[in-house]
């Protein structure tokens, strides 16, 4: 495997895409393990819609710079 040392803002976006794609897909099971401190079975489905929201940042910013889209996203 070859090593990288840096990644384009674009090769970011796409895999914080596909770590939300998964989560999407896995947000049920989460919450089905969601039992401290109050079992509400909403944990899953709440980390899914910060990662939306994220995600919806990360897409509004136009440039290739990692460090301009972890900003956006900080939002």
């Amino acid at each position: 495997m070859k090593q990288q040392n840096a990644i384009s803002g674009r090769d970011f976006r796409e895999m914080f895409a596909a770590a939300t794609n998964w989560l999407e897909k896995s947000a049920p099971e989460i919450d089905a393990l969601n039992v401290f401190p109050v079992p509400d079975g909403d944990t899953g489905t709440n980390m899914l819609l910060t990662m939306h929201s994220s995600l919806e940042e990360a897409t509004r910013t136009t440039n290739g710079y990692v460090s301009d889209i972890f900003h956006s996203m900080s939002r």
